[in-house]
């Protein structure tokens, strides 16, 4: 399980030191402050243990999209992501158009094993034989980032039947939550009460499903999570 994440020079992410990560975190901070940027270092750690790291700094702005400031600014991307009593780190430096990778080592317990420098793409997908290797590419490769910034994506009616996986978008979130209200109930409720938590909604179902944002405050002025029926 990933307890911490260092992160520099990544995005609008000039420096995070030792982030510690528990099984629910919020993060809070005005537009700009890098919330986005550390989800979408999710992105990045997925389509790594993929070995589409270029493609996906192609997609996402280019070299300058990914150094914090530009090239002209930041010359180096490093992360470290700490695991309890092993890591996985790596630096990225520009190479022409792409990053390059000038450290990926996999750190057990303050000693480092070097998986090489000056490739492409990353070497510890490729490593199955080493048994932290593995289990690192292994843990990283289910990371799913879900950003449901933009809710207009699905405050329309979604179909019912397209609820086999949620989109990373999150527009058939109403359609995927179906399948427990209906067979999952208890599990149907303790989602929403995370959710609500941040965002109050409510949710119909018919042949075609839907969300609805609002609020419901109680008597004494204070809002709190309900149920739809």
């Amino acid at each position: 399980m990933l307890h911490s994440v260092t992160v520099r020079g990544f995005k609008s992410i000039q420096e995070l030191d030792h982030f510690e990560l528990r099984n629910l975190n919020v993060l809070v901070g005005a537009n700009g402050s890098g919330k986005s940027n550390l989800l979408s270092l999710f992105g990045l750690m997925a389509h790594l243990m993929e070995q589409r790291l270029q493609a996906w700094i192609d997609q996402d702005g280019g070299v300058d999209g990914v150094l914090f400031g530009g090239r002209n600014r930041t010359t180096r991307v490093d992360v470290d992501l700490g695991f309890g009593d092993f890591g996985y780190g790596f630096t990225l430096v520009p190479a022409g158009s792409y990053l390059a990778f000038s450290r990926e080592e996999i750190n057990n317990c303050g000693d480092p094993l070097n998986l090489g420098s000056g490739h492409y793409e990353a070497i510890l997908p490729t490593r199955p034989d080493h048994e932290l290797a593995g289990y690192t590419a292994e843990e990283v490769a289910g990371w799913r980032p879900y950003y449901f910034q933009d809710v207009g994506r699905f405050a329309h009616t979604q179909e019912l039947r397209d609820n086999s996986v949620l989109k990373l978008d999150g527009s058939n979130l109403a359609s995927f939550l179906h399948l427990p209200r209906e067979k999952h109930p208890d599990h149907f409720s303790l989602i929403l009460d995370t959710v609500r938590l941040a965002n109050l909604f409510h949710v119909r179902f018919g042949q075609r499903v839907s969300f609805q944002w609002a609020y419901q405050p109680e008597v004494v002025g204070k809002d709190r999570p309900r149920h739809s029926p």
